[in-house]
């Protein structure tokens, strides 16, 4: 027994011809919207690590034999990682204090200590302390540099730092991101499509 098979006949040719000029236009389109996305993503991913020396002093003292200054970034700092990078110098001699030891300790609104570490320096930056903290929680914190040197002796320095908030979190702005980009296709195919509708309705009619 045979069966004759009836070939598909595409019955709405303006719809054919509108998936056609969707995709040939859309080939021009999206490589446009995938870099608008990756500028977006770049511009608002948190940064985890800076160069010495790149930091925003936000004090500069003297105590016993040690002048510090305190950099720190990012320049307002918010719950997440922030930088912190200490310079001495030698008030007797005016020359930079390279081997020193440097214990930075975070204390929160309460004055418990909830962070420490020690900052150190490399050979490639000698002149720079650098630590970097993980903050969970905004509010009045206040950063303990307590100093340690074999010919220098002993000093503590009292810095008040305020942490802000994130104003947006990561995964929320990814989402919205998202959402725009999907919302931009839709209407970007949408007037795509819709001269070649429009030339076709007249056609038919």
């Amino acid at each position: 027994m045979l069966i004759s098979r009836t070939p598909h006949v595409n019955a709405n040719p303006v719809w054919r011809d509108c998936a056609q000029t969707v995709r040939t236009r859309l080939l021009y389109l999206v490589p446009l919207l995938i870099s608008f996305v990756t500028v977006l993503f770049i511009a608002h991913a948190p940064q985890s690590v800076w160069a010495n020396g790149e930091t925003i002093e936000v004090f500069r003292g003297r105590s016993g034999s040690y002048e510090m200054a305190l950099g720190v970034l990012p320049e307002e700092p918010v719950v997440g990682i922030v930088q912190f990078s200490v310079s001495l110098v030698d008030v007797a001699t005016g020359q930079t204090v390279k081997d020193a030891e440097v214990l930075i300790v975070a204390r929160d609104d309460e004055g418990v200590p909830t962070y420490q570490s020690f900052a150190l320096n490399t050979p490639e930056g000698p002149d720079y302390y650098v630590a970097n903290f993980t903050f969970r929680e905004p509010g009045s914190w206040t950063i303990d540099v307590e100093i340690t040197d074999t010919s220098l002796g002993m000093a503590q320095f009292v810095i008040p730092l305020e942490i802000g908030r994130v104003a947006l979190e990561a995964g929320i702005a990814g989402t919205f991101v998202f959402i725009g980009v999907m919302a931009a296709i839709a209407i970007c195919a949408y007037m795509i499509i819709r001269p070649t509708l429009r030339r076709k309705r007249q056609q038919v009619s």
